[in-house]
Order: structure tokens, then C-alpha cells, then sequence
């Protein structure tokens, strides 16, 4: 049997984003959300601002990258739809100052929506399936980069040994 191949840039994987969620969270969570088509190079969020809530890629690509102290770029990795953005940065910025952890920028026209960080707290103590939610997103985020962190560890290291 052939694998299934799923087109990230299709909507309806972007309209999948909350489909885990009981419908009266998931309606809570559009009816918060104001949706914007970003023309090619749109900077969505900065490195270092303070985060003002989060952005769900609903149509196109966004690049997610940092600047090193000598000010060149490195690119994190591409977002596709479906995909939550600055969702730790607006859930650590509730109870510390750090600001957002890369800069996200559209790569060609995308559909974006965004919910307001003061949105997404209430909403998250109203629906306590919400923060569960959120806890597994994050949990996500951390299975794609803890093992990367740890393989750069490693590379450092060994590097340094020689």
C-alpha cells in the first residue's frame, strides 16, 4: 500500500488545527481569531518583541529564524498550514518578560490568523481542555527541538574536545 501524501498548504489541514478540541472551545478559539492574507516577506513577529499573542498558519509558508551575535540569520525551520506559531512566547510571557524567541516572516502570500495573547489566557481559564491543549502543543514543540538541542550539544562538544 502506497503512503498517504498530505499537502500542508491545503486549508483543509489548516482548518484541522483545533479538530481535538470539544466544538464549543474550537468555536471560542475562531470566534477570538482575526484572519489576514500577508503578502511575501511580511514579518508576522520579531526576535526579542514582546509577544502579543499567536498566529495559526491557515494557507501558505512561514520561515522562523534568529540572528547570531554577529547579526547573520539562520533559519529555524518553515511552518506550513496548520501550524500554531509563538505559542510558548505568548504563554511564558504571562508570568516573564522574555520576548519572542525567533522572527517569523511569510514566504510567498499566506492566510494567518491571530489570536490576542489576553484572548488566549482567558480562554484557556474558562476551558480547562484548552490548557491541555496548549500543554500538548508545547510538548510538541519540544519533541521537534529537544533532540536537535541535543544533537548541536553534542557536535559543540565534540568540537571543543579536538
Amino acid at each position: 500500500m502506497a503512503p498517504q501524501v498530505i499537502n500542508l498548504d491545503d486549508p483543509p489541514a489548516a482548518n484541522q488545527m483545533f479538530a481535538d478540541l470539544p466544538a464549543a472551545v474550537s468555536r471560542a478559539l475562531e470566534n477570538a481569531a482575526s484572519t489576514a492574507t500577508y503578502p511575501s516577506g511580511t514579518v508576522l513577529f520579531d526576535e526579542g518583541q514582546s509577544p502579543r499573542g499567536i498566529y495559526l498558519v491557515r494557507r501558505g509558508r512561514v520561515k522562523l529564524s534568529v540572528r547570531n551575535r554577529d547579526g547573520n540569520v539562520s533559519i529555524l525551520r518553515i511552518a506550513h498550514a496548520g501550524e500554531v506559531l509563538g505559542l510558548s512566547a505568548a504563554v511564558a510571557a504571562a508570568v516573564t518578560d522574555r520576548g519572542c524567541q525567533a522572527t517569523a516572516q511569510t514566504q510567498g502570500d499566506c492566510q494567518v490568523s491571530f489570536i490576542r495573547q489576553s484572548d488566549l489566557l482567558r480562554l484557556m481559564r474558562i476551558y480547562s481542555e484548552l490548557t491541555r491543549w496548549v500543554a500538548q502543543q508545547l510538548g510538541r514543540d519540544y519533541d521537534v527541538v529537544g533532540p536537535q538541542f541535543l544533537r548541536l550539544n553534542a557536535v559543540i562538544h565534540n568540537f571543543t574536545l579536538c
